[in-house]
């Protein structure tokens, strides 16, 4: 495959397992791993269902048009995102464990070479981070969600957290924000 980017650093000819290949999409926004994914279930049927499973879970503004999320018309808005962030706290906890991973190693095998895969998300190594997923595409600028276990006066609290359009450089800057005005927002209310 030739998706756009070098994150996975495949070479000609290896083979992964899904659950391997789960890693370098999740942790390094691999559009190889995607593509992969497409290409094996059967491209049509694939995206058809992806549409029809974001339908499913509430996500009804939302089309993807590839894969790898990198084609402009595909299409989301933060309540769908919302929706999806939703079912995965309470539905895919191991996807969410998976994507706060800071690292991990697959070993050399008769498929494929030694490959570490690091986690790009400036999250993953916060204890109170819960999982998530970074974005950037040039039409949509940055993009991620991220979800905290945020404790607040002794009381934790799961708060998902989603930036779109974010400008390059950015997007951790403004998630940090948004969970600050969460936590002023709690002060404020239970102050009364």
């Amino acid at each position: 495959l030739d998706a756009h980017g070098d994150a996975g650093h495949f070479s000609l000819d290896e083979k992964f397992s899904s659950k391997e290949l789960i890693y370098p999409l999740l942790l390094e926004s691999s559009n190889d791993s995607a593509e992969a994914y497409s290409e094996h279930f059967g491209y049509e049927k694939f995206m058809e269902n992806m549409n029809g499973f974001a339908g499913e879970i509430g996500m009804d503004n939302t089309h993807f048009r590839d894969a790898s999320g990198l084609n402009p018309l595909n299409i989301s808005n933060a309540d769908d995102l919302f929706a999806l962030a939703k079912y995965l706290y309470k539905n895919e906890k191991e996807i969410l464990e998976i994507s706060r991973t800071k690292e991990i190693t697959l070993p050399k095998d008769e498929y494929h070479e030694n490959h570490t895969f690091i986690n790009i998300n400036p999250y993953s190594d916060y204890e109170n981070f819960i999982g998530g997923k970074t974005g950037r595409t040039l039409q949509a600028k940055e993009s991620m969600i991220s979800l905290f276990n945020q404790e607040v006066v002794g009381i934790n609290y799961p708060i998902a957290i989603i930036i779109l359009r974010s400008d390059i450089g950015e997007r951790e800057i403004d998630t940090e924000k948004l969970l600050e005005k969460f936590i002023n927002k709690y002060f404020i209310i239970n102050s009364k």
